[in-house]
């Protein structure tokens, strides 16, 4: 988003800014929450704390992510909010849109509270623990010298008058939703008493404003994004039980945007992508919370539509951050594909939908989307992530930067990187068993059942992982161990306890079910070879994408600035039923490949396109078996 706008109507198609924040997920932090969960479950995640990563591509990111994190400067990120509150500062004023002179300042301190609880949560590493502390104490004695209403910004109240006056205004709710999920997660994942004393205030503000409008007055206001605002606040509810935070939570339901999705429509075209999806995780929470099946028929049909019909091959969506025409995508390939911030909601989005129903699609979904855009959009050397995620042929990444851009994919960045362990591993409903989803090297810490469980891979280099029981009672743990069997994998798996071959019945696309008693030093072993294949576009066979298993491959177009002077977009001619023969591997370079014979102009060599930041590259081509 780059412009200031009129409060829309839901279906203009406008550009707005982008939202992303840590939600309460079923089965974490359960001591902390007064209203538990009230629907059937099928699987319970584990809490941050719970997994470590070991070595390897996501381990590596989330140490670069660090090196921001600990050179935050606590005061230039409280410096727009002590301008607001007339104290002193002495700050030099962060860049871009953290600027004095920009409507959404104080999102990014948001972003930084939540990516310090979390990198605190997932390391263990008190600094993290310590740097969110000083923010919200900073954030306190602002709250406090604006007055006992509880209002807390670094802009003035009156934005969110204008909001509700429909005049022109960029966003407040959504800028004020991460400093509340900011100071939620700072109470939730760092146990900061005073976060929460402070979230409270915010809260006790926010009811005493909106309660008072009328249905025409909220529903206008919500015409202006609020991002996340219903799902920080039936998170809040499910910790303190006050019916009040419940009622503030329905207070943001957007009956323009919400009521087609009750009524499984899609009727997206036109409309800013991720001004929507926070408002669809809001319901899934609410679900969760209430029983509310409306909601669940919101989440879910949202979901089937965006990935079915409106999602690239890298699991990213939007072009110019608009929802395309259902099934049509091929003539959407401008160099704004793919907002980073689309990806990260439908991630959150996808990890409340499994644990309603465990099913393996989701699982597939959230693998495709983490290697080939999450981990995709971060530079390995600077740190630098991508707004756009661009697939647009011969382009290149461009990259923001913390403390300069501050656009709302660097605050995104700030905790995409932090949260990698969060999906691995899932515990059944019953906490009797445990889900395999991802095949990150990590290891588990399983308190309840006494149980430590390893994960060495090399994966995606490698299509095989080991699972290592490290430690477990002396009796042992009897419990099923469900182990993904991913959709790509047609060539079939081999799963070994410990060396003994397993028969494996199931196809891909499912899960495969080991049931018996675990003790130390009890090894799994899963193969789970990759081949090559098209995927093509939904709306033409004329296009499409190379894969190797779930890896999404970019051919690479040369790295001078003019792309003029790179290699040309090559189209791609043969015969496609026999894809090993035209498309070869690179010896000893792995999921590094060339065209052989095929390419026009000219062959070119393929690799992932999570690798490749300092090059120009395409991800689709044009194919014909015409020569």
């Amino acid at each position: 988003m780059k412009i200031k706008l009129l409060t829309l109507t839901a279906w203009t198609a406008l550009t707005l800014m982008p939202v992303a924040i840590h939600a309460q997920y079923p089965g974490q932090i359960e001591e902390m929450t007064k209203v538990k969960v009230n629907v059937p479950l099928k699987a319970l995640s584990f809490n941050y704390s719970d997994v470590r990563l070991l070595d390897g591509p996501f381990k590596r990111a989330m140490e670069v992510d660090q090196r921001w994190l600990k050179e935050a400067d606590v005061n230039r990120f409280l410096h727009t909010f002590r301008v607001t509150a007339g104290l002193a500062t002495g700050a030099q004023s962060l860049g871009g849109w953290e600027s004095l002179d920009c409507e959404v300042r104080g999102h990014t301190t948001g972003h930084l509270l939540s990516a310090l609880s979390i990198m605190y949560a997932s390391t263990g590493d008190e600094q993290y623990r310590t740097k969110g502390a000083e923010l919200v104490k900073g954030l306190a004695e602002c709250q406090q010298t604006l007055g006992k209403s509880g209002y807390l910004s670094a802009f003035p109240e009156y934005f969110i008058d204008r909001a509700i006056k429909e005049e022109i205004v960029w966003a407040p709710f959504y800028t004020l939703h991460k400093v509340y999920a900011g100071l939620l997660d700072q109470y939730c994942l760092c146990g900061n008493q005073q976060a929460m004393d402070v979230l409270l205030g915010m809260c006790d503000w926010a009811y005493n404003k909106l309660k008072p409008l009328n249905e025409a007055q909220l529903q206008g206001m919500l015409n202006s994004e609020f991002g996340g605002m219903p799902e920080t606040l039936y998170n809040v509810y499910a910790i303190t039980g006050n019916p009040k935070h419940k009622e503030l939570a329905t207070l943001f339901y957007h009956n323009s945007i919400l009521d087609p999705l009750a009524a499984r429509k899609d009727s997206l075209a036109g409309i800013h992508v991720n001004t929507q999806v926070p408002k669809v995780i809001g319901e899934a929470r609410g679900y969760e919370l209430t029983g509310n099946s409306r909601s669940a028929t919101i989440a879910n049909f949202f979901w089937e539509a965006v990935v079915k019909d409106h999602t690239y091959v890298t699991g990213g969506n939007s072009d110019k951050e608009i929802f395309s025409k259902p099934g049509i995508l091929s003539d959407q390939l401008s160099e704004n594909t793919t907002e980073t911030c689309n990806t990260y909601n439908m991630l959150k989005l996808t990890r409340h939908l499994f644990t309603w129903d465990a099913l393996p699609t989701y699982a597939d979904y959230y693998e495709r989307a983490l290697y080939n855009h999450i981990l995709s959009s971060q530079n390995p050397e600077t740190g630098g992530v991508t707004y756009y995620h661009t697939l647009h042929p011969g382009s290149c990444k461009k990259f923001h930067y913390p403390f300069r851009d501050n656009t709302c994919c660097v605050g995104t960045g700030y905790e995409n990187h932090a949260k990698y362990g969060e999906a691995i591993y899932y515990k059944t409903a019953d906490q009797n068993g445990l889900y395999i989803n991802l095949f990150i090297a990590s290891v588990l810490n399983w308190k309840e059942k006494e149980l430590t469980i390893r994960q060495e891979t090399k994966y995606p280099d490698e299509a095989s992982t080991q699972i290592i029981i490290d430690s477990a009672p002396e009796t042992g743990v009897q419990m099923p161990v469900m182990l993904r069997y991913p959709s790509w994998a047609i060539d079939g798996v081999t799963v070994k306890v410990n060396g003994k071959k397993q028969h494996v019945k199931k196809v891909p696309g499912s899960y495969i079910r080991i049931n018996r008693n675990w003790s130390k030093g009890d090894v799994i072993t899963m193969e789970m070879p990759m081949s090559l294949h098209i995927e093509y576009m939904p709306d033409t066979k004329e296009m499409g994408a190379i894969l190797y298993g779930p890896i999404v491959l970019a051919a690479e177009l040369g790295k001078t600035e003019d792309p003029a002077k790179n290699p040309e977009v090559p189209a791609l001619i043969g015969d496609f039923k026999k894809i090993d023969r035209c498309i070869q591997p690179v010896d000893g370079k792995p999921l590094t490949f060339r065209t052989v014979g095929i390419g026009q102009p000219e062959d070119v060599i393929l690799s992932p396109l999570f690798r490749n930041y300092g090059q120009h590259y395409t991800v689709y081509f044009k194919f014909t078996d015409k020569k």
